[in-house]
């Protein structure tokens, strides 16, 4: 970590020297205020085109998420935070540091998840993909659908683009600076925190910094169980950022994330389903991030992004109850290390917007374990299953966009783009053979506006994921297997990326002063279809036991624990459908959404663990009371999910019975003490005894949580 920030050191620096002889004194070009006229944050994305396009203009389907709102402001985790965004799934459960994303049939793996525009790299069977608190957040953009023609490994499923708070997002009445503090608490684990932000915005530089800490317990679920969980997480971020000139600026950023957790060595499982990783450890999750972004936009033909950035993530737990791979004391490390640069500029002229850039990543991991000779484990001190191994990604992308006026109140928009990439994977150890690929991916998508109100759009996509660390290189001891062996991960340098090709249509409209003056109704609705090659899942056998010529007691040199390796299937077979709907005025919001996904071996016809069934979700609130009140509520609302049982038995553990819960909100906004503002809200209304679709562990029980914010 300390080698990438002398990187980002040495680039901040070669712009600021580059740019010093332009710098004068101007008005702050990133915190210019909001016209009039100007499209709300809500309606934009930057993520699905790299260019500001509305939402209900792409020819995907976005999700532009406010977690400021009443009813989300004060969520304690990524996962509640979320909870409205149509087709957006957590797979684990309650836990914070178990929970990963699934979308449209993919697992986390096949998702490509920023933080400020920084890959989250980082991989692990029981922990999560990223280490987020989200009261430092301010949005966060979902791209449903394939996204790897401009952004390359890892966008099968789509993106989920989270971004942190700048000073702008502070300020009002007019004022420069100040600072602002939250406390708050929760019931279901015992949670109390509290967070400190100062921020400012001067004639040509704007600041901000922030502080939190949380301190939880055990989580209550629904079904009367405890689940072990005991946080106490620091977190924190700055960023800084100086106009050099009217259309040059640079920002710097920093985000820490610390969480000392005593927890399962798997947060995601419970008895009786499961009966391994359920030793208690000490865990010591860390992650440091630092980035740079340059941007220049002299001329319509310019607008020139730059983007340094590197990220540090590690997890070490300390055995405390012994299991059948590691004894008490053991101390275990994982540490990955991801260095990126961004470089993209958009050009626009007639009716055009040409974007294309350049992306070059290299990851790296490193496993320890101060035990690791114990029970025929990888020796010399290396962690099994975790390889020290890297990669490097290259890529490069260009992407147009046209906009044609066809006639009067009809446009076509079209949005052709490519990107190669080539990935190199290697190994510490001499002995595994280097992994070398590449990889086309194509998108054609289309937007087709008429009669001012609706629209119809279509796109072919190609995606693409390259085999993680992991995935090709883990070695030495999964699990026990009884009578003193053990089931081993074994290598496999031939694994191929994961690719796909996805069709997908859909219709909108939205108008305007329906019911009164300004307000806004919205509909989007798309299904797809996705044929994926060489998915790669994780494969297991069993021990060969009484299968001659191991036969009893077990001790002929062929007798063995059984395999662990990632191998390439050959076709699944995705489709499905989502809806999204909402209505805004000046007193009511309202939203509503559904999914469903089916996911099948296209050989076999079973069912894949990421089917997900049909999954309802609302939300709508009222302002009243000279809008010094928000009350709202919120909904889910899951089909059964059977399917899974009658083709694979062995999934049972992913068979689920419908459910409907629910939740209210309500936020106090003073006039009087117009810098306060109280949230309170309260999930699982009525205590419902429910799992989600991809959770191992039932929700947690009835859970109030109330905070107050107070500037000054």
């Amino acid at each position: 970590m300390k080698n990438s920030l002398k990187i980002i050191s040495l680039f901040a620096s070669s712009i600021l020297i580059s740019n010093a002889v332009e710098a004068k004194d101007t008005k702050n070009i990133s915190e210019k205020p909001k016209q009039e006229n100007e499209i709300s944050v809500s309606e934009v994305t930057v993520v699905a085109t790299k260019t500001e396009r509305r939402v209900q203009d792409v020819p995907q389907m976005v999700t532009v998420e406010d977690v400021t709102k009443a009813g989300v402001s004060n969520a304690t985790s990524v996962s509640d935070a979320l909870r409205n965004v149509t087709g957006l799934n957590f797979v684990g459960g309650p836990v914070r540091s178990g929970q990963t994303p699934n979308m449209r049939g993919w697992d986390s793996t096949s998702l490509l998840i920023t933080l400020d525009g920084r890959r989250q790299q980082f991989e692990s069977s029981h922990d999560g993909r990223f280490f987020i608190d989200p009261s430092l957040l301010k949005k966060v953009e979902v791209v449903r659908g394939p996204a790897s023609a401009i952004h390359g490994s890892g966008g099968l499923g789509g993106v989920v683009a989270f971004e942190t708070k700048d000073a702008k997002d502070f300020l009002e009445n007019g004022k420069t600076e100040g600072a602002q503090v939250t406390v708050g608490a929760q019931t279901a684990n015992e949670e109390g925190y509290g967070i400190l932000t100062g921020y400012k915005v001067g004639e040509n530089y704007d600041a901000v910094a922030s502080i939190l800490g949380r301190s939880s317990e055990d989580i209550e679920l629904s079904n009367d169980n405890t689940q072990r969980s005991d946080d106490r997480i620091t977190s924190g971020m700055a960023k800084i950022g100086y106009d050099i000139n009217d259309y040059t600026n640079i920002k710097f950023a920093l985000n820490s994330f610390i969480n000392h957790a005593k927890e399962n060595t798997n947060p995601q499982v419970t008895p009786p389903t499961q009966t391994t990783g359920l030793n208690l450890v000490d865990k010591e999750i860390i992650q440091q991030e630092g980035s740079i972004k340059y941007r220049t936009n002299p001329s319509d033909l310019i607008d020139f992004k730059a983007h340094l950035y590197a990220v540090d993530t590690g997890v070490e737990e300390r055995i405390l109850e012994a299991s059948s791979l590691n004894p008490v004391g053991d101390n275990l490390d994982r540490e990955m290390t991801t260095i990126g640069l961004n470089l993209d500029n958009t050009s626009k002229f007639n009716n055009h917007s040409l974007s294309y850039g350049l992306e070059f990543y290299t990851t790296d991991q490193e496993g320890k374990d101060n035990d690791s000779d114990a029970n025929g484990g990888v020796t010399g001190g290396q962690r099994s299953g975790v390889p020290n191994a890297s990669q490097q990604v290259y890529g490069g992308f260009v992407q147009d966009e046209i906009i044609f006026d066809l006639a009067e109140q009809t446009q076509l928009y079209i949005n052709p783009a490519i990107r190669y990439d080539v990935f190199e994977t290697e190994a510490d150890n001499s002995a595994l053979k280097e992994s070398k690929d590449s990889r086309f991916s194509p998108r054609i998508g289309s937007t087709l506006k008429f009669l001012e109100n609706y629209n119809v759009f279509g796109s072919y996509s190609h995606g693409f994921r390259a085999p993680n660390l992991t995935e090709i290189y883990a070695q030495g001891n999964h699990f026990g297997a009884g009578f003193g062996y053990f089931n081993q991960f074994q290598a496999n340098p031939y694994l191929k990326p994961e690719v796909s090709k996805t069709l997908e249509v859909g219709t909108g409209f939205e108008f305007s002063d329906v019911l009164e003056s300004s307000d806004e109704l919205k509909f989007k609705f798309a299904r797809y279809k996705t044929g994926a090659q060489d998915y790669i899942e994780q494969y297991i056998t069993g021990p060969n036991y009484g299968v001659p010529p191991c036969n009893f007691p077990f001790v002929h040199p062929s007798c063995n624990g059984g395999i662990t390796l990632f191998r390439n299937v050959n076709k699944a077979r995705i489709w499905g459908y989502e809806i999204t709907t909402g209505y805004e005025n000046s007193f009511l919001t309202a939203s509503l959404g559904a999914s469903y996904v089916s996911a099948k071996d296209a050989d076999t016809g079973t069912y894949l663990t990421t089917k997900q069934p049909l999954i309802v979700t609302s939300d709508i609130g009222y302002k009243f009371a000279d809008e010094q009140f928000t009350i709202g509520h919120f909904g889910k609302y899951a089909a059964d999910n059977k399917k899974a049982l009658i083709d694979v038995p062995s999934q049972i553990n992913y068979v689920r019975p419908g459910f409907a819960t629910h939740g209210a909100y309500l936020r106090y906004e003073p006039k009087k003490l117009e810098n306060l503002t109280i949230d309170f809200a309260v999930d699982n209304i009525f205590n419902k005894q429910y799992r989600e679709p991809f959770f191992e562990l039932y929700a947690p029980e009835t859970n109030f949580r109330l905070s107050a914010t107070y500037k000054w």
